[in-house]
């Protein structure tokens, strides 16, 4: 089972648990990406992106896998991500760090 799709970008860590957890698309993470159970993601998955922001990580920041996992680098799910975001459909959740994060 799927539970989402599209572009997912994360300043912090980001928690997938459960036994149908899942993603088609695109993840990008500040931190750690902790993940529990039987998990499935498609697409293209990067972790430990705040080191480029001048943040030091820890020894176990990037990853913390537990169970069984299938992470797919899929050409067409990261296409099909990216497509929103050149028709300008990138959308900002309220009550978020989106909300005070410096634009670069």
């Amino acid at each position: 089972n799927v539970f989402g799709r599209g572009m997912l970008i994360v300043f912090g860590s980001l928690r997938l648990n459960g036994n149908t957890a899942g993603w088609d698309g695109i993840i990008l993470v500040g931190g750690r990406l902790r993940s529990n159970g039987t998990n499935r993601v498609r697409g293209a998955t990067v972790t430990g992106l705040n080191m480029k922001l001048g943040f030091n990580l820890g020894e176990n920041e990037l990853t913390d896998l537990n169970g069984t996992k299938a992470f797919f680098y899929q050409s067409c799910y990261v296409t099909r991500a990216l497509q929103n975001v050149s028709s300008g459909g990138l959308t900002t959740v309220q009550s978020t760090f989106a909300n005070s994060f410096p634009t670069y």
